[in-house]
C-alpha cells in the first residue's frame, strides 16, 4: 500500500510539474517594425481570459536578463478560425474547427540598430527564448523561401522546407539577419494547426520573418471561405497599408532598403489596383532609400512558357519603371525565374528592375518548364526540378550591390547574379 501511495504522489507531482511549466503563450512570431532598425513587432496567442500577457526583452548579450524591459501586449478576441473547415489527417476527414483565442500584439520600440535581442512572452509561465536582430547601416543577408504549403496530412512538406532554410543558413556560415517568405506558407490558411506546426519550428524562434499573403494562405479547406483574416490573426505587421489592407499590405525600412509588401489577393479589380499603386507611390515619395524592393505572391512571368503574367509584369512594369523599383520578388508558380534588368520592357544596364520569383520548396508541388519559351531575351535564368522541387535563396545587400544566390536542397548553387547599385 505504501508503495502505491508513493507512486500516486509521484504521478501527481509529475503532472503538476508538466502543467506548471506549460507556457501560456503560443503562435509567437517576430515581424518587422516600420523602421526595423529601432522597432520590431511581436504577435502571439493565449487562451480566452488571459489578460495582461506581456513581452520581456533585452539584448542577447545580457545573458542574466539584468536589463530586461517589459511591455504588456494589446489583444482582441479572435474568431478567425472558428467554424472553419479543416483537415489534419485523411482518415478523419474534414471537420469544423472550434477555436477562439486572444490575439495579442506588442511593438518593441527604441531598440538599438544592428543589435541582437532576445525575448520571452507570457504571463504566468513564459515561453522559451526567442531572438531577432535589428537592422544596421551595413551589409545584411536574408534567406528567401517560398511556397511550402504546410499540410498536416503530409508533414514532410514542412520538414524539407525547414531543412532548406537550415542549409541556406549553414551555407552562409550562420550569418543570416532575417527570413523572407513570398507566400503559400500553408496549404489552407483557415487551418489553425498548420500555422501552429509552422510557428513551432526553430527558425521562427531565431529570426524576424517578412511574410505576405499567398492564395493558399487566404483560403479554407473548401475554397469557399477565403479571406485575409487567417493571416492577420497570426501576424503583426505594420498597419500602414492602404485603406482596408492595414497589415496585409505594408511597408518597412531595413537598412538602406525600402520594402513594400503587396497582397495579391486584394488586387482583383481596377479600383483596388489603383488604390494600391497610389499608396506605393506615396510610400516611395515619403521614404527615400537607396534600394526599393517590392514583393507579392503572384509571379511576374510564367516560368513554364516565359510569357508575361497579367497580375505580375503586365500590371506593374511601367509603374516600377516610373518609381525606380530595384528588385521585384514573387512566388506562386513554383518555377524559378530571374530576368535581366528591365526598363520599358527592354533589357537595360543603366536603370530598371530585376524580376525574380522563387521556386517551391515542399518537394511535391513543383512544375516542369517548357524547353522552348518566349521572352528569352528578357529572362536570364529559369530553374526547376519538376514536381519534387526544393530550392531557396540567399540575398546579400550592401551599398555597392545586391548579390542573389539560388541553391537546391543539397546546397549546390544553381544561379548567381550581382546587381550593381544604381
Amino acid at each position: 500500500m505504501k508503495n502505491k501511495i508513493l507512486f500516486f504522489l509521484a504521478c501527481v507531482f509529475a503532472l503538476g510539474t508538466i502543467f506548471a511549466q506549460y507556457p501560456d503563450a503560443s503562435m509567437i512570431i517576430t515581424n518587422p517594425g516600420e523602421d526595423a532598425g529601432v522597432e520590431m513587432r511581436i504577435s502571439w496567442h493565449t487562451e480566452l481570459g488571459v489578460d495582461g500577457s506581456f513581452v520581456e526583452y533585452t539584448k542577447k548579450a545580457d545573458t542574466s536578463w539584468a536589463n530586461v524591459r517589459k511591455i504588456v501586449g494589446k489583444y482582441e478576441v479572435s474568431t478567425a478560425f472558428d467554424g472553419v473547415v479543416s483537415i489534419v489527417n485523411t482518415t478523419q476527414g474534414n471537420f469544423i474547427q472550434d477555436i477562439k483565442f486572444n490575439k495579442y500584439g506588442a511593438v518593441l520600440s527604441d531598440l538599438e540598430p544592428n543589435t541582437e535581442y532576445m525575448y520571452r512572452v507570457g504571463k504566468n509561465v513564459l515561453s522559451d527564448t526567442r531572438y531577432f536582430k535589428t537592422a544596421g547601416t551595413g551589409e545584411f543577408t536574408f534567406v528567401w523561401i517560398s511556397d511550402y504549403h504546410v499540410y498536416d496530412p503530409l508533414p514532410s512538406r514542412l520538414n524539407v522546407a525547414m531543412d532548406m532554410i537550415s542549409k541556406l543558413i549553414a551555407t552562409n556560415n550562420g550569418n543570416v539577419d532575417f527570413i523572407l517568405s513570398t507566400g503559400d506558407d500553408v496549404s489552407y490558411g483557415g487551418s489553425y494547426t498548420y500555422w501552429q506546426n509552422l510557428f513551432a519550428r526553430e527558425h521562427f524562434k531565431n529570426f524576424m520573418w517578412v511574410t505576405l499573403i499567398g492564395n493558399h494562405d487566404h483560403m479554407d479547406r473548401t475554397d469557399s471561405d477565403n479571406r485575409d483574416d487567417y493571416y492577420l490573426a497570426t501576424h503583426n505587421n505594420p498597419p500602414n497599408g492602404y485603406a482596408g489592407q492595414e497589415g496585409a499590405s505594408y511597408w518597412f525600412k531595413y537598412g538602406n532598403v525600402l520594402w513594400i509588401i503587396l497582397n495579391s489577393m486584394d488586387l482583383t479589380n481596377a479600383e483596388q489596383i489603383s488604390k494600391a499603386q497610389e499608396w506605393v507611390a506615396e510610400v516611395v515619395n515619403q521614404n527615400p532609400a537607396q534600394y526599393i524592393f517590392v514583393a507579392q505572391h503572384y509571379q511576374w512571368f510564367n516560368g513554364r512558357t516565359g510569357s508575361y503574367n497579367a497580375a505580375g509584369f503586365t500590371r506593374w512594369n511601367a509603374f516600377f519603371d516610373k518609381w525606380g523599383v530595384d528588385i521585384a520578388f514573387a512566388g506562386n508558380e513554383h518555377v524559378y525565374v530571374r530576368t535581366h534588368t528591365l526598363f520599358n520592357e527592354q533589357v537595360s544596364e543603366g536603370k530598371g528592375t530585376v524580376y525574380i520569383q522563387a521556386p517551391s520548396s515542399d518537394n511535391g508541388r513543383g512544375r516542369d518548364m517548357n524547353t522552348e519559351y518566349t521572352n528569352t531575351e528578357k529572362i536570364a535564368f529559369r530553374w526547376t526540378e519538376g514536381a519534387q522541387t526544393v530550392g531557396g535563396l540567399l540575398v546579400t545587400v550592401n551599398e555597392k550591390e545586391i548579390k542573389i544566390r539560388l541553391y537546391n536542397r543539397d546546397g549546390i548553387q544553381q544561379d548567381y547574379v550581382v546587381i550593381p547599385s544604381k
